[in-house]
């Protein structure tokens, strides 16, 4: 690292939604005790088919057969990490990579993240930080949501964030407090009944639910799951999704644009009422390619006009510049995971370094 107060940090994110990979190059300035940030650039590199079927699927392969994904996906990473530099003639004083989630289970103290950092350093040899979740969930937390650890200091005009991502997640900064958790499935939830019946990879603009109408019977089952009448902090995996949520809203004799519209009714209302339970009234900032949505975005709109959406690389891009900040926080040694968000018993500087 230098030794001045500005890094150039890369920040990569697999996100449960499958979309491929976001890599963000960021500078980041310390100023008078404040960060400052600039996107440098960012992409999306799309999942070939084999490796994005190999990334949903990887929760059924074997202890050798993970690991060796765990591996080959580490060399995706930093291989597409070195293009994307070489491309824009720059370097990068870190890499922060949160790598793909394949367990996550905060109940059994489990948590897993794969893209081996070691790969990424051998194929870029930029010092790199991974696992940002371990050590919470070894303490007790739920190792999820990370996301609002970053926002408080980078976007400090906005108390209040909504990430409309695989999961629809929420996060509070005041006076008193910081905390955050996961609302319901979004993203994830579209996206798998958009690809398993328009074969398409998610639903442009919601044009598909905005055709469909509500299967009150599905809305209810789905708003009745234990996990939403639960207090913070708590999180959610792929594991709910698939075998609480999919189960209940995958009705094959129902028409799909209903299935599709059903599901966005559903993320709307518990969206909206985690909104009147916290009693927020102030603006709140939305990201995540959720909010790309334009009808799932009218349709929060409607109860609450005081969603805001900021500028297209904020809203694409916001968890992969969290986790590069996350990253250079831990390679700097501060906190940068708090109890207050995870439940754990003590604020960590956490993730693994792999030092060039």
């Amino acid at each position: 690292m230098n030794q001045t107060n500005s890094y150039n940090v890369i920040g990569a994110m697999s996100g449960t939604s499958l979309d491929g990979l976001d890599i963000v190059l960021v500078n980041f300035k310390l100023i008078n005790k404040h960060w400052n940030y600039k996107i440098v650039s960012a992409t999306t590199i799309p999942y070939e088919e084999i490796l994005k079927k190999s990334l949903n699927e990887a929760e059924l392969l074997s202890g050798l057969e993970l690991s060796l994904l765990n591996n080959s996906f580490g060399d995706f990473i930093g291989s597409q990490i070195h293009t994307f530099l070489n491309r824009l003639n720059l370097t990068a004083d870190l890499i922060c990579s949160h790598g793909h989630t394949v367990f996550h289970q905060p109940e059994n103290r489990l948590t897993l993240q794969i893209g081996n950092g070691s790969n990424i350093l051998a194929k870029t040899n930029i010092t790199t930080v991974t696992n940002y979740r371990d050590l919470d969930i070894a303490l007790g937390g739920e190792g999820a949501p990370l996301v609002p650890n970053g926002e408080i200091e980078l976007f400090p005009d906005y108390n209040y964030f909504l990430n409309l991502g695989g999961i629809a997640n929420i996060s509070i900064h005041n006076h008193k407090s910081v905390f955050g958790f996961d609302i319901t499935a979004a993203n994830m939830l579209l996206n798998y009944l958009c690809n398993k019946y328009f074969n398409k990879e998610f639903d442009k603009n919601g044009e598909l639910a905005k055709a469909g109408k509500i299967n009150n019977d599905i809305l209810t089952s789905l708003n009745q799951l234990d996990y939403f009448s639960k207090s913070h902090p708590k999180s959610l995996g792929k594991e709910f999704v698939f075998q609480k949520m999919i189960p209940i809203i995958d009705l094959e004799s129902e028409d799909p644009k209903n299935l599709i519209r059903t599901a966005v009714a559903h993320i709307v209302k518990e969206i909206l009422w985690t909104i009147r339970k916290l009693h927020i009234k102030e603006e709140v900032l939305v990201s995540g390619g959720g909010a790309l949505n334009s009808f799932l975005i009218s349709e929060l709109k409607k109860d609450y006009n005081k969603f805001v959406l900021p500028d297209k690389d904020t809203i694409e891009y916001k968890e992969a510049l969290i986790f590069a900040f996350l990253g250079l926080k831990r390679q700097l040694g501060d906190i940068n995971c708090l109890r207050s968000i995870t439940g754990s018993k003590r604020d960590t500087s956490s993730g693994s370094i792999f030092l060039a």
